[in-house]
């Protein structure tokens, strides 16, 4: 939950960000420092906003859902950071990328799911 806080960023990792995607995940151990890896600043409400990621979300919380063990949290967004990186991927059990492929198989640029 957040806490005191009303204010969240939603970080939209970049493909080489997925030791942060598996720290935060509970995957690295219950100890485990979230914020230790990675570089983190600030942008409008003072959440915590990660350096390199391929987008990120500064909102401040509108509503919170309860619904059975989750909380949906609403936010209005009330800044925006972006770079033009593609985003890490998480399907099939496992972190993927996307990539553009420059084969012109039907004229046009294809993107692929790599594993």
């Amino acid at each position: 939950m957040l806490g005191k806080s009303s204010m969240f960023c939603v970080n939209v990792l970049s493909e080489h960000q997925d030791k942060i995607a598996k720290g935060f995940a509970g995957l690295l151990g219950k100890t485990f420092d979230r914020f230790s890896l990675g570089e983190w600043n600030k942008l409008v409400t003072g959440a915590p906003v990660l350096a390199g990621a391929a987008a990120a979300f500064d909102c401040r919380l509108v509503q919170v859902i309860d619904q059975f063990s989750h909380s949906i949290m609403i936010g209005e967004v009330v800044a925006v950071a972006s770079k033009s990186q593609d985003p890490l991927l998480y399907g099939a059990r496992k972190f993927r990328s996307l990539r553009k492929d420059g084969a012109e198989t039907t004229g046009k640029t294809e993107e692929l799911l790599l594993d």
